[in-house]
């Protein structure tokens, strides 16, 4: 693994060169995917593989950690690991992505070089469920279901009694 990631990549360029990347990145590095978090210590590591398909450049990466959730149901930390696979298709513009085989999702890339923690973090967020919980039933409901309403009123003294002596 390399100790020192670049910031700034050029996908053609690593593209063209048959070059990858590998490393390890901090999670509290990724500001969109720490608000999902109960606890944004820890690491993603990732490999990452830049060649041609055919014609099209094609960015083929794999992405490993553990997500620090919190449950939805009990509100306690989950620990949710990931390990994805991701093939994407480096694209200038939408009608490019338009023409992508089925098998790659698109990365749009401007002329500005592109963000390597971008790439990564987008990956790790579409791993993270939209409605995270733990697999055991982790939440009793029983605990807060209504009690059944009383038939009968079982206090004797009326609240009222004092205004009815207050009328003689």
């Amino acid at each position: 693994m390399s100790d020192r990631l670049p910031k700034f990549i050029a996908p053609l360029l690593l593209t063209e060169r048959g070059r990858g990347l590998e490393g390890e990145l901090e999670l509290r590095g990724f500001p969109r995917l720490a608000e999902l978090l109960a606890d944004k210590r820890g690491t993603a590591v990732f490999e990452l593989s830049f060649f041609k398909q055919d014609r099209q450049a094609v960015l083929q990466g794999r992405i490993a950690t553990v997500l620090i959730l919190r449950c939805q149901n009990c509100l306690q930390k989950l620990d949710w690991p990931v390990d994805c696979e991701f093939r994407l298709g480096i694209v200038a513009s939408l009608d490019e992505a338009n023409l992508l085989p089925d098998d790659l999702e698109p990365l749009l890339i401007g002329q500005e070089k592109t963000i390597l923690n971008d790439i990564i973090e987008e990956e790790l967020l579409l791993s993270v469920p939209l409605f995270p919980k733990h697999a055991k039933q982790c939440f009793d409901h029983r605990q807060y279901a209504a009690a059944p309403a009383e038939t009968k009123q079982t206090r004797t003294d009326n609240p009222f009694a004092v205004l009815a002596t207050l009328k003689k």
